[in-house]
């Protein structure tokens, strides 16, 4: 929360920064893990297999993916986060390549999860959750790298907080007509930050009190990739309708992709829930 009431947009997004710089340790499985090009290969060959969609873990852990990487509120957070920053339409080039450079690396860092998570399995050790894979790491890789995966995992909810409660804080302020925006201080948007800092206290007991969290982020996961269904819907047709958005509107045939992939991966999170049920 101190870290918010600076006033400074800049400020606080150089901060979240060096934050997510911590999570970049995972980057270092790819070299300290060895990958064999024919299991990777086989690895490949089984994920599109028809077998394989009627594992019901597999599919779990398919859609878990879609509602990690696509969140819901996400795609409202960002159009927030664009007007905060002061961006205008010159700069929305750049804003893309750094969303798409987001998106990749966000990619790579969880295959790099995936590795060592792999990797820890081979060498006997345990990933039934959070504590069981750092006890692993520390078993399999040694004390340094049970720390740097430590500071990961840490630097990784600390940017989860900040951006999930900050997404629920625009919502709700602008939804409400209030002052929003990290660029204001607290006696200028008090209702904002009233709404970051509730959006904290539930997530932080859950955290404390919750037995199988793992379980329960991966059912969250899996929610979200049919919570997204509603606001893609809306997001996709307020975007490709130019008496809303003016020249900002998007083709008929770019909205026609939208909705086709909104709905196969809402209808892979439909399936995946029938599967568990």
């Amino acid at each position: 929360m101190v870290i918010l009431m600076g006033g400074s947009y800049k400020r606080i997004e150089n901060t979240l920064l060096v934050i997510s710089a911590f999570i970049l340790v995972y980057l270092a499985a790819f070299v300290i893990i060895p990958i064999n090009s024919h299991g990777l290969y086989s690895a490949i060959t089984l994920m599109t297999t028809p077998n394989s969609y009627t594992n019901t873990w597999y599919i779990s852990l398919l859609t878990a993916n879609i509602g990690a990487v696509i969140m819901p509120w996400m795609l409202y957070y960002q159009q927030s986060a664009i007007v905060d920053k002061g961006l205008r339409r010159e700069h929305y080039t750049h804003e893309r390549f750094e969303t798409v450079m987001g998106a990749v690396i966000s990619e790579t860092l969880m295959v790099a999860g995936l590795l060592v998570g792999y990797w820890l399995r081979v060498r006997e050790g345990l990933v039934d959750g959070f504590q069981s894979a750092l006890l692993s790491i520390n078993k399999v890789f040694g004390s340094y790298w049970f720390a740097t995966a430590a500071i990961g995992m840490v630097a990784a909810a600390l940017l989860a907080i900040f951006i999930i409660s900050l997404g629920f804080a625009y919502g709700l302020s602008e939804y409400f007509g209030w002052p929003t925006g990290l660029s204001k201080r607290l006696y200028e948007a008090k209702g904002f930050y009233a709404f970051y800092a509730i959006e904290i206290i539930p997530a932080a007991l859950i955290v404390l009190f919750a037995r199988e969290l793992t379980t329960l982020i991966l059912n969250i996961m899996i929610f979200n990739s049919i919570a997204l269904a509603i606001p893609t819907y809306l997001l996709i047709h307020i975007v490709s309708q130019r008496r809303i958005v003016g020249d900002y509107a998007i083709g008929k045939v770019r909205a026609l992709i939208l909705y086709v992939v909104t709905t196969i991966m809402v209808a892979a999170g439909i399936y995946a829930i029938t599967m568990i049920a």
